[in-house]
């Protein structure tokens, strides 16, 4: 095997890599009866793997030849790092396969260096170097996956919708907040946030476009002189979004409960359960004369 070009091996690497992760995964499958009659997530999994093994892996490869081979005893830890680290790059573009990829760069790691190896030649080295060697991949290994899962956890990189909502003290219920209303109020920004004012009838218009992201806002209580009271996160139970279109018009709307006296892990999950609608997107639409198509058009100042 040591003998073979080096293009050879490292293609071989990447389909043993590939095949071990897509093998899993129909095991996996096999096993697994919750799928709701789905079969054939392994071969997604095989193509991102193949993708991610043929044109990452091998180039990666040739370059961590090129980068250690004056590494000396220490060559197979240098290696180790080289082709594993640059796998938690993934996390920038997506971070539900950065931990796949991880295992996928050490699996191709390794069967490169098992195909690169003479069959006697982990006799002749010195116990010790092979000992450092193993513990420094393993390790490397070990902190990379880690901080794969960390970041995942975290969620760095990922978009954050950054809202904060205003609504009149007392107000529990169903709360709307319209977006890409042209006539709806130009969004403030207090430190970093949008704040969209919702009225006594439980929802707010505002011009710019619903936001996408995880959930990440605040919403407060204010009274009849301006003073503004943080709500807890236990009295908010998110409802998702709505939309509706029509002739001349498209309307999102974020959605959301608030409640001041149910609060508790059971009203942000199931919010819905404690109020009924008073007031529907189609009606606030009536009321604001949003239901035509020049309806929408921001008023000319005088």
């Amino acid at each position: 095997m040591s003998n073979w070009p080096a293009i050879v091996r490292k293609m071989l690497a990447a389909f043993f890599s590939t095949s071990a992760i897509s093998a899993y995964f129909f095991i996996w499958e096999l096993a697994d009866k919750s799928s709701g009659g789905f079969f054939g997530f392994f071969l997604i999994v095989a193509f991102y793997a193949g993708v991610g093994n043929y044109f990452y892996g091998i180039p990666v490869s040739f370059l961590s030849d090129f980068l250690t081979k004056k590494a000396g005893d220490y060559r197979f830890a240098a290696a180790g790092f080289v082709h594993i680290f640059p796998a938690l790059l993934i996390f920038v573009w997506t971070r539900d396969l950065t931990f796949f990829a991880v295992i996928c760069a050490l699996v191709f790691f390794l069967a490169d260096e098992w195909m690169k190896k003479k069959k006697d030649s982990i006799t002749n080295q010195k116990k010790k170097i092979v000992f450092i060697n193993a513990a420094a991949v393993i390790a490397v290994f070990s902190l990379l996956l880690f901080t794969a899962w960390k970041l995942n956890e975290l969620q760095v990189f990922e978009e954050k919708t950054h809202q904060s909502y205003v609504i009149p003290a007392g107000y529990t219920g169903k709360v709307y907040a319209v977006h890409n209303v042209k006539r709806g109020s130009d969004p403030k920004t207090v430190d970093g946030y949008k704040v969209v004012e919702i009225n006594d009838l439980g929802y707010g218009t505002t011009t710019y476009s619903l936001p996408a992201g995880i959930i990440e806002d605040k919403y407060y209580y204010v009274d009849n002189k301006g003073n503004k009271t943080r709500i807890d996160e236990k009295c908010i139970s998110i409802g998702g979004t709505e939309g509706i279109q029509g002739e001349g018009y498209d309307y999102e709307s974020s959605v959301f409960y608030v409640t001041d006296k149910n609060c508790g892990e059971d009203f942000q999950v199931s919010g819905t359960d404690y109020y009924s609608e008073e007031i529907s997107l189609d009606e606030i639409l009536e009321k604001e004369g949003l239901k035509t198509k020049d309806g929408d058009q921001k008023k000319q100042p005088d």
